[in-house]
């Protein structure tokens, strides 16, 4: 009998969760609180997306958890260094610093969101399941294409064609202007 996906998660949670609590400390340079979060984040891509992970032999679980960890790691501190270097760049050139995001703001941008990913839902299967484990998942093409079991250049595709529909879909629900 198949193992269900609950199961899975909570051996794979038991199995690991260290592990990837020590990657995420090391990674935060012992930011505590932000290790915490990188290790919650970590397990919450793990659970959404379990289904799609298939065992590809010892290792390969924590090698999994290590690079989505990672790459939340990564995000992290390239939105926080982009942050400084535009107040940076600011103050250098002798202008106020930005305001903080207003509420309009935060609105519009989940209204931007919400449209994206209803787009991202319309996209035919194959281009749907790259763009969300590249763009929102941030896995490398490689690997999604080796755990796919096709050729990277048949991600690189998926991607392209789904970058032409989007562009297409969000300029027809008027979020941007077309290309």
């Amino acid at each position: 009998m198949t193992p269900s996906p609950e199961d899975v998660f909570a051996d794979l949670y038991a199995s690991h969760h260290g592990q990837v609590s020590s990657r995420a400390r090391r990674m935060t340079y012992g930011d505590q609180h932000l290790a915490e979060d990188v290790t919650a984040e970590t397990f919450f891509r793990a659970w959404r997306h379990i289904s799609r992970h298939g065992d590809s032999g010892p290792g390969s679980d924590i090698g999994w958890l290590s690079r989505i960890c990672t790459n939340i790691v990564i995000s992290h501190y390239r939105r926080h260094s982009v942050r400084r270097e535009t107040a940076t760049a600011f103050a250098d050139e002798g202008l106020d610093v930005p305001e903080p995001v207003t509420t309009e703001d935060v609105v519009e941008a989940r209204e931007r969101v919400r449209v994206l990913r209803q787009a991202v839902s319309e996209l035919p299967e194959p281009q749907r399941e790259v763009v969300e484990r590249v763009a929102f998942d941030e896995e490398l093409q490689t690997d999604v294409a080796r755990s796919l079991g096709v050729q990277q250049a048949a991600v690189s595709r998926r991607m392209s064609r789904a970058r032409a529909a989007l562009g297409e879909s969000v300029a027809v629900r008027g979020l941007v202007a077309a290309g």
